[in-house]
């Protein structure tokens, strides 16, 4: 593990994010996951469609929150791709395994090593 992450999300406060980086040549792209993951999932369409669910619905939309971790990682990947390609970064890569627990579910994700 070379960075983590255990906070709850802005939006909603019932709901908690938790993801471990596992950074690959350096550390740089695991410190900017570990930093950007959260706003980068509430920025979300995705997210903010759930956000504006009343608590009762929430349930049955958890495919919002699987969506918005994809649209999350994809981000974070452009970003990164991004900064190296103007130099700004190590050539430094990470692993992501991510969980957002709500009040009534656990919905996981995972980008990198299979």
């Amino acid at each position: 593990e070379d960075e983590h992450i255990i906070e709850g999300l802005d939006s909603l406060d019932d709901h908690v994010l938790v993801a471990v980086m596992d950074g690959h040549a350096g550390t740089f792209s695991a410190k900017f996951t570990s930093i950007e993951l959260k706003a980068r999932i509430e920025d979300t369409k995705q997210w903010k469609e759930y956000a504006l669910l009343k608590p009762k619905e929430r349930k049955d939309k958890m495919e919002l929150i699987s969506q918005a971790l994809v649209e999350a990682y994809i981000q974070m990947d452009k970003d990164l791709l991004l900064l190296e390609e103007s130099g700004l970064m190590d050539e430094s890569g990470c692993t992501c395994v991510s969980a957002i627990i709500t009040p009534t579910h656990v919905v996981c994700a995972n980008v990198g090593d299979p």
